[in-house]
């Protein structure tokens, strides 16, 4: 953070981290005390922009309902009653029940699960996890994030990011609402569409973007991936693709020519419920219309083939040749802070060189509880519905204790009832949070989270070239 003057005001300049957006902001201090925040107008990405959440931020900060001091539960889980303990108390009650389940069952009867707290604290739980030295670290990253950023880079090696700026002549917005999750984003939408570019938005509910879209297509959810074949069938059938582009860069054409064959836009229809012409003018619009970029969001990544699907979406950006050029899809540098956020999702981040290293995670693997779940070789995450049945079916054996950070897991999890169940069965549970959530109403510790505004991190917005 950096204190700065405007108006008379003194002002603490950070970053939101409420979601992974990362807008800049500014906090007004008034008596040394936060008053107000709001968007940093010379912010890279967000120029200002701060969504409502955003403004909220202290509503957050200095709630009264916020948790202050550990809780361990007395009484039954039924009806469960707390009690305020020190710090130092409640740690050496984590390790003691922690290292008791370990000695008794093993560190993979130990499960760690993932929410959504964001930046430096996640990267510190999964070395917790690594220390306690369970293979079970739970996320939500199948369904978040990594399978676009995974089919990305297995497409054409990089995860790549639209150029609002240039502008493009031509926008794709597909599965995903940017006023309510991105609103940067949102405002840089509307700006190219002023200067001309085309809108095309795939959703199957129409928001306000979809109002004012060019081109709107609804498909029926889950169709997703056939949709993207069909439109990629007719920009090869068409030869509207750029012919440099592939010839030079591109390896494969000829067999990913011969796979759309099938996905004709009159099939796709039947599939989709998108009529074929909006199908095929979509992809002459997008090929006709250079340069053109796709901002892609989770619901892309929330359904059945969720990598194929964005898979399918990077091969069309790269045979309209649209990667790596102005007003087309720029490549996402990530700052070199691999040392102090390793992702753990990622097989090739996890490769150090070192044979010992390697050999340890890959034991630590066969572990797993998801080791038979057939997830992608880069995948070291376990689902959320395998804890599930791991504590209430004991498949492939059973998880005996839990630590839950920023997870509410009670609301966020398929099945509700058997997750309630499970919660109820597990022996130990600690939750971390910032409230007492349903999930935290479970547990036998609670310790108080901080909030963004309250530790000092590195951020880094996951759509900055």
């Amino acid at each position: 953070m950096k204190g700065s003057q405007e108006n008379n005001k003194e002002y603490i300049r950070s970053t939101c981290r409420l979601c992974y957006n990362g807008c800049g902001i500014l906090v007004e201090m008034k008596n040394g005390e936060p008053f107000r925040v709001k968007g940093d107008p010379i912010h890279p990405v967000s120029k200002g922009a701060l969504c409502k959440k955003g403004l909220a931020s202290l509503e957050y900060l200095s709630s009264g309902y916020r948790l202050t001091q550990p809780l361990i539960r007395v009484g039954s889980k039924k009806n469960p009653q707390w009690k305020e303990i020190q710090w130092d108390s409640a740690l050496e009650l984590i390790a003691e029940r922690f290292a008791d389940t370990k000695k008794r069952y093993g560190a993979e009867s130990i499960q760690v699960i993932k929410g959504g707290a964001k930046g430096i604290s996640d990267v510190l739980l999964k070395k917790f996890a690594d220390a306690l030295e369970t293979p079970n670290y739970t996320s939500m990253a199948s369904i978040c994030f990594v399978p676009g950023e995974m089919a990305s880079r297995f497409t054409y090696g990089y995860y790549a990011v639209p150029d609002f700026d240039h502008p493009p002549r031509c926008i794709i917005v597909w599965g995903c609402n940017p006023e309510s999750s991105a609103i940067s984003i949102y405002n840089d939408i509307n700006k190219a569409a002023k200067k001309g570019a085309k809108l095309i938005v795939i959703d199957p509910l129409k928001s306000r973007l979809a109002q004012k879209a060019d081109l709107w297509l609804k498909p029926r959810p889950g169709t997703d991936l056939h949709l993207a074949l069909a439109i990629a069938h007719v920009i090869i059938r068409e030869k509207l693709y750029d012919r440099n582009f592939v010839d030079r860069w591109t390896t494969g054409f000829e067999q990913l020519e011969k796979h759309v064959r099938a996905y004709t836009p009159e099939k796709a229809a039947n599939i989709t419920w998108v009529d074929r012409d909006k199908i095929i003018e979509a992809a002459r619009l997008y090929a006709t219309n250079k340069p053109g970029c796709i901002q892609w969001g989770n619901g892309l990544e929330t359904n059945l083939n969720s990598f194929q699907t964005c898979r399918a979406i990077a091969m069309l950006r790269a045979i309209s040749g649209n990667l790596a050029v102005p007003g087309g899809e720029l490549r996402w540098a990530q700052p070199r802070t691999e040392n102090v956020f390793p992702n753990p999702f990622h097989h090739a981040q996890a490769n150090t060189g070192d044979e010992n290293h390697e050999r340890l995670i890959y034991e630590r693997h066969q572990k797993s509880l998801s080791r038979n779940d057939n997830l992608a070789p880069f995948a070291r995450y376990v689902t959320p519905p395998r804890v599930v049945k791991s504590v209430i079916r004991k498949d492939p054996y059973p998880i005996r204790s839990a630590f839950i950070q920023g997870s509410n897991i009670l609301c966020s999890y398929p099945n509700s009832r058997e997750t309630f169940e499970a919660l109820k069965m597990l022996e130990f549970v600690v939750v971390t949070d910032m409230f007492m959530t349903p999930t935290a109403m479970m547990a036998d510790v609670v310790l108080p989270a901080a909030s963004y505004l309250e530790f000092d991190s590195i951020e880094a917005p996951c759509h900055l070239p």
